[in-house]
C-alpha cells in the first residue's frame, strides 16, 4: 500500500508520450520539455522532463532527465526518490535509472537515463516505438520504498505530420529525352519532379523544393520503384531524402 502523507499518496508518475518521435527535426544539443507537473509532498516543487532526441552531447544517443522547475516561492533544496524509464508497448521498463535521496537546487537536474539512438529508432523499433510513439516515465516520491499506489499524471507532445503520396507514371522510359517534369502542389509546398540525363547516360530523377510556409521544420522524401503488378519493390530499393528547416531557401535541389 501506498505511504501516504496526510491524505495524499507520498508518490507520482508522470508519464510522457511523444509522438510521431521519428520526424522529429531537433538537432543535437536540442531539446524537447515536457508540461510541468507538481508534487504537493515535495514541498510543492514543480518539475518536467527534458528530452534530446539526438543528445545533448552526442548525437548517437536519445537522453532524458528529471528537472526541477526554478521557483523562489519554495525551499532552496528539496530531496527526493526517483525512478526513471523508457517504456515498452506494454509498460514495461526498457532502460531505467533510479537515485535515493538526491539533493535538486532550484533549477537542478536528475542523473540522465540514455540509449542508443540506433537501438531505438532501428534494431529494436518496434519495442520502443510502437506506433512511431515513444513513452517515458517518472516515478518521484518523498520518503521510504517506491509507492504502490503512486499518483498518475500524463502528458503527450505530437510532432504535426502531412503525408502525401502520388504515382507518375513514366512510359518508354529507357528512351525518354532529358527534361520530362512533373509538377506537384499543395498548400504546404511545391516541387518538380524532373527525369534527367548524366553524361554516360545514366537516367537521375531531380528533385526541385519550393516552400514559402515558415512552419515547416522537416520534410521527408520516399522514392520506390512499382512494378507492372503495382507493387513497390522492397525497402532496399527505397530511396530516402530528408530536409530540415535551415536547408528551406526559395528553392532546394537534390537528386535520387
Amino acid at each position: 500500500m501506498a505511504t501516504k502523507a496526510g491524505d495524499e499518496t507520498n508518490g507520482y508518475t508522470f508519464q510522457w508520450k511523444i509522438e510521431n518521435i521519428s520526424h522529429c527535426w531537433l538537432k543535437r544539443g536540442q531539446k524537447i520539455v515536457s508540461p510541468t507537473f507538481i508534487a504537493e509532498t515535495l514541498e510543492g516543487a514543480k518539475w518536467s522532463l527534458w528530452l534530446y532526441p539526438k543528445g545533448y552531447a552526442d548525437e548517437n544517443f536519445i537522453t532524458f532527465y528529471l528537472r526541477r522547475e526554478c521557483d523562489w516561492d519554495e525551499p532552496a533544496l528539496v530531496a527526493a526518490n526517483y525512478q526513471l524509464a523508457f517504456l515498452g508497448k506494454d509498460g514495461s521498463f526498457l532502460k531505467e535509472n533510479s537515485s535515493s535521496k538526491y539533493i535538486f537546487d532550484r533549477n537542478g537536474w536528475s542523473v540522465v537515463v540514455t540509449e542508443e539512438r540506433e537501438k531505438v529508432f532501428l534494431a529494436e523499433r518496434a519495442v520502443f516505438l510502437p506506433e512511431d510513439t515513444l513513452t517515458v516515465q517518472c516515478t518521484i516520491w518523498n520518503k521510504g520504498e517506491k509507492p504502490v499506489e503512486p499518483k498518475h499524471l500524463s502528458a503527450r507532445t505530437v510532432f504535426k505530420v502531412n503525408r502525401r503520396s502520388f504515382v507518375w507514371r513514366i512510359d518508354k522510359f529507357s528512351t525518354l529525352k532529358p527534361g520530362v517534369r512533373n509538377n506537384f502542389k499543395d498548400d504546404l509546398i511545391d516541387f518538380d519532379l524532373v527525369v534527367n540525363e548524366t553524361i554516360d547516360l545514366t537516367k537521375t530523377l531531380d528533385l526541385n523544393i519550393i516552400s514559402f510556409n515558415k512552419s515547416i521544420q522537416y520534410f521527408s522524401f520516399k522514392t520506390s520503384f512499382v512494378d507492372t503488378e503495382g507493387e513497390k519493390e522492397d525497402s532496399g530499393d527505397m530511396y530516402v531524402i530528408e530536409y530540415f528547416d535551415y536547408d528551406f531557401k526559395p528553392g532546394v535541389s537534390s537528386t535520387l
